[in-house]
């Protein structure tokens, strides 16, 4: 894996270590995200007699960025995200702006509420963004990437969810510690 996204993944895992900030982040990042993207979905372009919104284009960059940090995390991206793309497509087309910039703003206000009440309430410590506002950029890649690690195909990622640079452990725990399988549960342990 990339330095660079171990590095920026601890980053944001040591900013992410109560599990009740962690699932207000499982909530608020996936509104966030179909909250940006609504807007775009409004916006048609014609080509070659297909009609298609900015929506999918204007993910495809953030998909080709998240790519870059990590093909396989990047691949796990558009499968996470095309079913908010289409959604967004198809609530502007079904229903029209007015419904597209209601839903978009508030979504953005309940997503952005689920982030500040998970840091205030539960975490106690600023967001990640505020020290390096990229960390906005790596949020869906750390839910996507825990989930691979869940599912078993990232291991060399628990590490760095857990906030350490080693590849199966760290004292530092990013929500719940991811559980390898055949990893102890023991904390004397870290590879069982």
């Amino acid at each position: 894996m990339d330095a660079f996204f171990r590095q920026q993944l601890m980053a944001y895992a040591d900013h992410h270590r109560d599990p009740r900030n962690c699932a207000a982040h499982y909530l608020g990042i996936p509104m966030l995200f179909l909250a940006v993207i609504m807007p775009f979905a409004l916006w048609r372009i014609e080509i070659a007699g297909l009609t298609l919104t900015a929506a999918p284009l204007m993910t495809a960059i953030g998909i080709v960025g998240w790519m870059i940090i990590d093909r396989f995390v990047g691949v796990a991206m558009i499968i996470a995200v095309m079913p908010f793309v289409a959604l967004a497509q198809w609530l502007a087309l079904r229903f029209g702006a007015a419904v597209v910039w209601g839903v978009s703003t508030s979504l953005l206000a309940i997503g952005t509420t689920c982030l500040v009440v998970g840091h205030t309430a539960f975490e106690r410590r600023r967001p990640a963004l505020v020290d390096n506002l990229f960390q906005a950029f790596i949020g869906p890649m750390f839910i996507v990437s825990k989930a691979l690690v869940a599912l078993g195909f990232r291991p060399d990622l628990a590490g760095p969810l857990n906030g350490s640079g080693a590849d199966l452990g760290g004292s530092l725990g990013a929500g719940p510690r991811v559980q390898l399988p055949g990893q102890s549960r023991s904390r004397g342990s870290d590879h069982g």
